[in-house]
């Protein structure tokens, strides 16, 4: 609608500039139908600002992320401190390539609002993730932290790297949907249909000991880790008027835990609480 608007008021400017002598400004000008949308979400807000301005003028685009990756991210980069498997995120600040012996390294520079963190990716994972890596993206790594005394900073090396959709695969149990009565089961299987998991979205679990320390690496000594299956499990608190409960689908409809799915819940059943459980 804003194009639409821009495009209505420059109209109504050349329609003034060019009235006649006579003209009293009776004729009424055309009426522009403007498009209904939906209102921007914390993320596309944050990310307009910073396409207009160069810089974000209502808030920081991590905080978009806060309230969810704090629930199985606690690390925040302004408290990092030298160690092995440190699970941290934050936005995609600045990208920059450097050439070493093992071939490509990427640097890609996080920013979590507490502080700032210059993170090593080597080339196997540069290139097996090529489409994580976008500035103003939130990624996920977990890795070594040491200091360096060269910056005087902290230095982050790169084992493992997710965006926000395997973050969720790895750590979440599933997608819960609370329904009542008028809840429409055909349109949630076209849904839940749409955003199937497939097999080969399956990753490796953290096991005990890698959950206590936050992170994925495994200590001498430890089992290899097991698969968990593909995306989420799906879970449905149902109530009426007269009875509620609670089912969890089976494993055929696992779904993709991407924020497209979260809004097209949304907006099927507006006014139902859906969420990720973590």
């Amino acid at each position: 609608s804003v194009p639409m608007a821009m495009e209505a008021a420059d109209q109504a400017s050349a329609n003034a500039m060019q009235a006649g002598l006579f003209d009293m400004g009776d004729t009424p000008l055309a009426a522009h139908e403007l498009v209904d949308e939906p209102a921007w979400g914390e993320k596309r807000k944050l990310q307009e600002e910073k396409g207009a301005l160069g810089f974000y003028l209502s808030g920081h685009l991590f905080d978009a992320y806060k309230d969810e990756v704090r629930r199985f991210v606690r690390q925040k980069i302004g408290e990092l401190k030298e160690g092995r498997d440190k699970l941290i995120a934050g936005v995609i600040a600045s990208l920059r390539t450097q050439m070493t012996q093992r071939g490509k390294m990427l640097i890609a520079l996080l920013d979590d609002g507490t502080g700032q963190c210059e993170v090593t990716v080597f080339n196997e994972q540069f290139e097996a993730h090529k489409a994580l890596f976008k500035e103003d993206e939130l990624l996920v790594v977990q890795g070594g932290a040491r200091n360096d005394a060269f910056t005087g900073g902290i230095r982050f090396t790169v084992d493992t790297v997710m965006d926000l959709e395997r973050a969720r695969s790895r750590y979440a149990q599933a997608v819960k949907l609370r329904v009542n009565g008028n809840a429409d089961a055909g349109a949630l299987r076209t849904v839940l249909q749409a955003y199937r998991a497939r097999p080969d979205d399956s990753l490796p679990a953290p096991t005990e000991q890698t959950r206590a320390r936050g992170g994925f690496g495994r200590e001498r000594g430890e089992r290899s880790q097991a698969v968990i299956p593909n995306g989420l499990a799906v879970q449905i608190a149902y109530r009426n008027d007269r009875a509620e409960g609670e089912v969890r689908l089976g494993d055929a409809w696992r779904v993709k835990p991407t924020d497209d799915l979260l809004a097209a819940l949304r907006g099927e059943f507006a006014g139902s609480s859906i969420e990720i459980v973590y």
